[in-house]
This record gives C-alpha cells, structure tokens and sequence, in this order.
C-alpha cells in the first residue's frame, strides 16, 4: 500500500513511475480457476481476428481493407487493455477487468461482413463472454480520428 500511496503523486513522465501491473499480467500469473476459461476467451478471440481479416482481405474497396491493430501487453497506460482491432465498420476489443476476467467488446457498423463476424462470435456472446457495446455513435468519424492521432504503422492494408 506504501508502494501505490507513493505512485499517486508521480505523473507516468517521471522518472521515477513505475505503474502498477497490468490486469493481463495479473491474470497470467494467477493459477485460479477462470484461468482456463481465460485461455480460451483469448484463443477465441485471437481466432475471430484471424478469421475477421481474412474476409477484409477478400473485400473489393481498398479503403475498407484498412485495419489498426494493437497489442496492448507491452504497454503501461491501460490497465485493462489487451488487444485493438479497429477497420472502417469494426471495433472487436479484447479486456481485463478488475476481477481478472477476460471480455470481448465490439462494435459493428455497416459492415460489409457483419453476419459472418457474428457467427463467428456467436461462442463468446452466448457465454455471456461478448458484449456488444455502442461506445462511438458516429463509426465513421471514431475511425477517421483513429487514422488522425495514431501512428502509421499501427496500420495494415489487407
């Protein structure tokens, strides 16, 4: 506790911060029973992502195979945060809450692929695993921001 009192006053610039660990981590290092269950929320996911940009990289619009991916683990500004992919109709997030579980969120909106994308999440969404959440009312204007402020490299063209 002495440790994380002295944290609060530092800003995560100082040289001094060291912020605390991630949920991810945590949730690693944890040999409990929702660990199993964790593991295979993430393969899950990561086999939903593989899937989801296999069928942008069949679709005929160049600007709608833009994607940005992130991989959260590495770094130490969200504590929930595990993984990003964000296209022009999609935002599938990949999260550690407070409890070490894993959740998927995510976020369709004139997507070219929609049914497939549902289908392929139908397993997490009917154990309650998924969670369709309308975080940004306007897609359109959410990813053009996304391709203002983050780096370049973040992105891939399928």
């Amino acid at each position: 506790m002495k440790e994380f009192l002295q944290r609060q006053g530092k800003s995560i610039t100082d040289p001094g911060y060291r912020p605390l660990p991630s949920h991810y981590v945590k949730a690693k290092k944890r040999d409990n029973p929702m660990q199993s269950v964790n593991e295979n929320i993430e393969y899950q996911y990561f086999k939903v992502i593989d899937k989801i940009k296999q069928l942008y990289a069949k679709l005929p619009n160049e600007s709608d195979r833009l994607i940005y991916q992130k991989d959260h683990t590495k770094e130490k500004i969200s504590p929930c945060a595990v993984y990003t992919l964000i296209t022009p109709h999609c935002f599938i997030y990949l999260e550690v809450d407070v409890l070490l579980r894993y959740r998927v969120e995510y976020q369709l909106h004139n997507c070219p692929v929609e049914q497939e994308i549902l289908l392929l999440l139908k397993p997490l969404i009917a154990n309650s695993y998924a969670t369709e959440k309308a975080r940004h009312p306007n897609f359109t204007e959410f990813f053009n921001k996304v391709k203002e402020v983050q780096p370049e490299h973040m992105f891939q063209q399928l």
